[in-house]
């Protein structure tokens, strides 16, 4: 079966502040803070169905299964396709696999010779015959450019040369996590919370997760208990309630009622799924709207859709940050850590060619000095060996406990300085600090020590 993989996406937001003072002698720098993301396999297949409830994939918001028009009856037009109700379902029903949709193939979607494709050129054939054009450059091109999970996709040019400083977050970024594992520390969690603090029915502690059934650039819209996928013009190719697909009249009622209006989806009752950290109050919140809707449970009668996914919301990052999920985590880093091979050369690399590196995260530093030394020396490490933080050799400038996005925008975060022998925490000035030691401040400002928490 073909497998369709998202784009690795960079992320480029303003420089940190910090990393400003760090880079204060270099009038002309420009400075980027990327923040990658893992790239996550969407699989078309055929709804599978459970005892409890029939589960249909959700469609990635990337590329689409390609239907050679030659397949539609000559009288078929782009209007006709998406005004069948069913059209935009069966995308998701049968799959695309090999030039055959549904199993027929067809030799206009992908031509194919013992396994081996034709180029370009015999795949674009009748269009060139159509035209009468003829592209010679297209034969030394494949039917179809190979993705790589280690692709990387930008949205605008971005001349790498002129780079003086790069940022990396940790969580999802430099440290990769074992899925379904570490998701299911959340899921887990956040049931437990929602039953025995919010009391909710016991039944939500049965609840199963399932970290396949997303992807990201989905919507969330918690006053209808809907997920939307939408295209680049804001139409709603798809929606589903809970885990129950909407018909293609009501879609359209509900998101496309007018003309001449595209709804924004930027109301806050709008959440974007753009993180994989997301998945998971999505899975639940989908539970939650199937339990109210089927279930006879007056508890969940008496709540609205969004205060559901509120309380979802509250409960997940609780998870975050009593230890639920990264206190397990440091006891067993490597059931849920993924060592890259890659991940020392690269940061090396960008220092050897001297560019500056940051780590700018929102975990603290207990959390960060585990993982960071489970990465950097490929195994657990404790005692001595754990205190010498020779991680921190990567970077020129760390800091934990961000509080991003507050961190790029609020002036009035507080900066602490770490001290990495025992964690414990010594107040700074900050830029006050750097402008008060004169000349060459920022750099005397980093010798006394380059990690810190808050802004």
């Amino acid at each position: 079966m073909t497998q369709i993989k998202q784009p690795t996406m960079t992320r480029v937001a303003p420089l940190p502040k910090l990393a400003v003072a760090l880079l204060a002698s270099c009038p002309s720098v420009t400075s980027s803070f990327c923040s990658s993301f893992r790239t996550v396999p969407t699989t078309f297949k055929p709804p599978v169905l459970s005892k409890s409830r029939r589960h249909l994939k959700l469609l990635s918001c990337g590329r689409r299964p390609q239907v050679h028009l030659a397949t539609l009856p000559d009288s078929a037009s782009s209007y006709d396709i998406d005004a069948d109700e069913n059209a935009e379902q069966s995308l998701a029903d049968y799959p695309v696999t090999n030039g055959s949709i549904n199993g027929v193939a067809n030799s206009n979607l992908i031509a194919a010779v013992d396994n081996e494709p034709f180029s370009a050129q015999s795949r674009y054939k009748d269009l060139l015959n159509t035209f009468q054009l003829s592209l010679p450059s297209l034969s030394h091109l494949p039917s179809f450019r190979p993705i790589s999970a280690t692709d990387v996709f930008c949205n605008r040019e971005l001349r790498f040369d002129n780079l003086r400083a790069i940022g990396f977050d940790m969580d999802y970024t430099l440290a990769q996590y074992q899925q379904p594992g570490f998701d299911k520390l959340a899921f887990d969690g956040a049931k437990e919370k929602l039953v025995h603090s919010l009391g909710y029915p016991e039944e939500v502690l049965d609840f199963e997760y399932d970290h396949a059934y997303w992807v990201r650039g989905l919507i969330i819209d918690t006053q209808r208990g809907n997920f939307l996928k939408i295209d680049r013009h804001k139409y709603v190719r798809m929606a589903y309630h809970g885990f129950q697909p909407i018909s293609s009249n009501m879609r359209k009622y509900l998101y496309s009622r007018t003309f001449n209006k595209v709804p924004s989806f930027t109301e806050k009752y709008f959440v974007n799924m753009d993180t994989l950290f997301q998945h998971v109050d999505a899975h639940l919140f989908a539970s939650l709207v199937e339990m109210k809707d089927y279930g006879e449970h007056e508890f969940l009668d008496g709540k609205t859709y969004e205060e559901i996914y509120r309380q979802v919301r509250e409960c997940v990052d609780l998870c975050h940050r009593d230890g639920v999920i990264k206190d397990e985590v440091a006891r067993n880093p490597e059931k849920y850590l993924v060592i890259d091979k890659g991940l020392l050369p690269m940061l090396r690399g960008f220092r050897k060619a001297g560019v500056k590196v940051f780590l700018l995260t929102n975990s603290y530093w207990e959390y960060t000095q585990t993982a960071m030394n489970y990465l950097y020396h490929e195994k657990k490490v404790d005692g001595e060996l754990e205190k010498k933080n020779e991680w921190l050799e990567l970077f020129d400038l760390v800091v934990v406990g961000s509080c991003k996005p507050a961190y790029l925008t609020d002036p009035y975060l507080n900066l602490f300085r770490v001290v990495p022998e025992d964690g414990s925490l010594r107040n700074t000035d900050g830029l006050f600090e750097i402008e008060a030691l004169g000349e060459d401040g920022a750099a005397k400002f980093l010798a006394q020590g380059k990690t810190f928490q808050g802004g």
